[in-house]
């Protein structure tokens, strides 16, 4: 295991050459780090937690569900709602296998403790919502909990996307097919604030501990990205491609 960051997978036969090496690099690491933490002794044990998360986007009117390959700018966006909060149960978000997969974790481990048991489940919950709000932006969009995406390799199955600045909205707006296109909110940095503000006051408030969700996120909806345009093609791309790469 190890933390992955975001870049193009090498092809199959590429990964053949390597492969024997790859190996022998993990192995080595192993013992290394076995070496290392063998006669270590902490008397405080932390714990966490990491759900990978789907991004699909469901059409009503064909019925069919589309994986959409959005991580990479869903990441960014994700990790700057996060930065602009000091929030005690904050999140982390990371790439995973795939362009449409993303990797939530909290932002700090939890203490082996009662009190911190009771926080897991509300912690899961709210990193979903968050993720779901901004993804609430593009019609159909959310995330899913699936350990992989059924019908990723049938014709139709994947959309590609991809984030436009302000000032290139208007001359692409209908330039792209096929896509489905982001732009920045500038607010967005005052909702998260508010929103996390009243998740840190809900925490601290022992009676309220199960309201997390339900009240912080109600009360402050988080849209960080807006849908400028939307045109499907009848041939949508079904290759594994990074959305930055997309010109």
């Amino acid at each position: 295991m190890g933390f992955l960051k975001i870049g193009t997978p090498l092809s199959w036969d590429d990964v053949q050459d390597v492969k024997s090496l790859i190996r022998l690099y993990g192995i080595l690491q192993f013992v290394h780090v076995y070496k290392l933490n063998k006669d270590r002794y902490d008397e405080n044990i932390m714990f966490g937690d990491e759900i990978e998360y789907i991004i699909i986007r469901n059409d009503e009117s064909l019925k069919e569900s589309s994986a959409l390959l959005c991580a990479s700018d869903l990441i960014d966006e994700m990790m700057n709602l996060e930065s602009v909060i000091d929030c005690q149960y904050g999140s982390h978000w990371t790439p995973e296998y795939s362009s449409f997969t993303i990797e939530g974790t909290p932002s700090v481990p939890f203490k082996l403790d009662i009190n911190s048991s009771c926080f897991v489940e509300d912690c899961m919950r709210i990193r979903r919502s968050k993720l779901n709000n901004v993804l609430s932006a593009v019609q159909g969009a959310r995330a899913i909990t699936l350990p992989c995406f059924p019908n990723v390799l049938l014709n139709n199955s994947v959309l590609m996307a991809r984030r436009i600045t302000g000032h290139e909205s208007t001359k692409k707006k209908f330039d792209s097919k096929g896509k489905v296109e982001f732009i920045e909110n500038a607010k967005i940095k005052e909702k998260v604030h508010n929103s996390n503000n009243n998740i840190h006051k809900i925490i601290n408030n022992k009676n309220n501990e199960s309201k997390i969700v339900n009240n912080a996120f109600d009360q402050n909806k988080i849209s960080s990205i807006e849908m400028v345009s939307y045109e499907m093609d009848e041939n949508k791309s079904t290759n594994f491609v990074n959305s930055d790469t997309e010109k």
